[in-house]
């Protein structure tokens, strides 16, 4: 097996970069096959078939709140069902966030994802980029500004979920 470098055509071809959304904090990079966080000392890259649901949450304290409450029921869900887990949290979350869930084959493990309305207060508002993998939650922090462009913001989440279900 030969090793094909980062930057070759051969690679290029395989993978393609859809779109680019920078919360402030971190940004973040769609491909036809990963999710790259990008902060500014690091990079993290998930792969998309490992990715079980996308979400915004706009309140970081009620989220962590419910988490809370909640992290014990969704536990016993991952050790019966582990590609459940993903479909059963946004159910979870649905209830106390008020956003939109699409979940899609549930039961057969296939991806969900949701996107929360950007919030129009004029402070600033401790947000989350919620991405739920099979082994597990990852939460990335943003601050949603005021005027955060909520059209840009809703068509990568959009893209995200197209990039999901291919």
């Amino acid at each position: 097996m030969h090793h094909v470098p980062h930057n070759s055509p051969e690679r290029l071809a395989k993978e393609h970069t859809f779109i680019m959304y920078n919360f402030e904090s971190f940004s973040a990079t769609l491909s036809n096959k990963r999710l790259i966080i990008n902060y500014k000392q690091s990079s993290e890259s998930i792969q998309l078939r490992q990715i079980r649901g996308v979400s915004i949450v706009d309140d970081y304290e009620q989220y962590n709140l419910k988490k809370a409450q909640y992290m014990g029921k969704i536990r016993k869900w991952y050790q019966f069902a582990g590609v459940l887990a993903g479909g059963i949290a946004g159910y979870f979350f649905a209830s106390s966030f008020f956003y939109l869930s699409i979940p899609a084959g549930m039961l057969s493990g296939i991806a969900m994802s949701s996107f929360l309305p950007i919030s129009t207060k004029s402070v600033a508002t401790p947000s989350l980029l919620l991405v739920i993998t099979e082994q597990g939650m990852k939460e990335y922090p943003f601050h949603q500004r005021n005027g955060s462009n909520v059209a840009k913001l809703a068509t990568f989440m959009l893209q995200i979920e197209e990039a999901l279900y291919r």
